[in-house]
């Protein structure tokens, strides 16, 4: 697997790694959720452009997820639904903190246990809790800082 910067031709299977995997985030509670492409969604989009963009890719060269760091803070994990539990994630993320100086931060869904368990592999420890909304659906975040 090999970590490297995002080109403008990678924009498609960003979009679908986020269209299959944004939901996700929100565990157990994804039902109540209606998926916003990436590519509607003005905001996100607009700040995940705005960050330095990473994708990882398997020995073949397929992306298999992609990740976002804007100054200190991780802006965006997402691994392809079939590729995780495979080690993308932790090399994405061990790579995008190589990358930043000084303490990260970053926000999660407060019910995305898994995804916790792995920030807090990595150091990180919740600081502060804040309310979110996602398609007009309140849901508490927790941020997290090394």
């Amino acid at each position: 697997m090999k970590v490297r910067p995002y080109a403008d031709n990678d924009l498609s299977i960003i979009y679908e790694i986020y269209a299959l995997s944004a939901l996700d985030e929100f565990s157990t509670d994804k039902d109540q959720f209606k998926l916003i492409p990436l590519e509607k969604d003005h905001k996100k989009r607009e700040q995940l452009l705005e960050s330095d963009i990473y994708v990882i890719e398997d020995n073949t060269g397929e992306i298999k997820g992609y990740g976002a760091v804007y100054n200190t803070r991780i802006r965006a994990l997402f691994i392809h639904p079939d590729s995780r539990r495979l080690g993308y994630g932790r090399a994405l993320l061990e790579y995008m903190l190589s990358q930043i100086s000084g303490a990260a931060s970053l926000f999660v869904v407060s019910s995305n246990s898994q995804a916790i368990a792995l920030y807090e592999k990595y150091g990180f420890t919740k600081v502060d809790e804040i309310q979110a909304t996602y398609s007009g659906i309140t849901f508490i975040a927790n941020k997290m800082s090394t």
